[in-house]
């Protein structure tokens, strides 16, 4: 199977296996429809869970292939801002509010009408 990445209009991500795009994307329907989401593979997929007292599992890290293939592909905007320089939080807070942006620009334009496109 293969792991495949679902960006979501709002930033979120999330992950699922399958054995291909459109399983993937009825899997994703537990959580919200993925169809028009930008849904990627991620072809050396590793993630680090940490294992709490309370018996819930916090994220600690992406495998370092993974997370640069997520950040170039899924977050292009941050992933740019962070590769040249020590961006501050301000930097950084708005770059994720431009990612967040970008996606839902580009899903409002799909939903135009053809006639609306010119």
């Amino acid at each position: 199977m293969t792991v495949f990445c679902c960006r979501w209009p709002n930033g979120d991500i999330s992950f699922v296996a399958a054995r291909n795009k459109k399983e993937a994307v009825i899997a994703l329907d537990e959580l919200g429809n993925a169809e028009t989401s930008d849904i990627f593979t991620v072809a050396e997929f590793m993630l680090h869970l940490r294992l709490e007292n309370n018996g819930k599992f916090s994220f600690q890290s992406f495998g370092e292939v993974a997370h640069f293939e997520i950040m170039t592909e899924a977050y292009p905007l941050l992933a740019a801002l962070v590769e040249f320089a020590r961006p501050s939080t301000s930097q950084v807070r708005q770059a994720v509010q431009e990612e967040r942006r970008r996606l839902k620009a580009a899903k409002s334009r799909n939903l135009k009408p053809k006639s609306e496109e010119k």
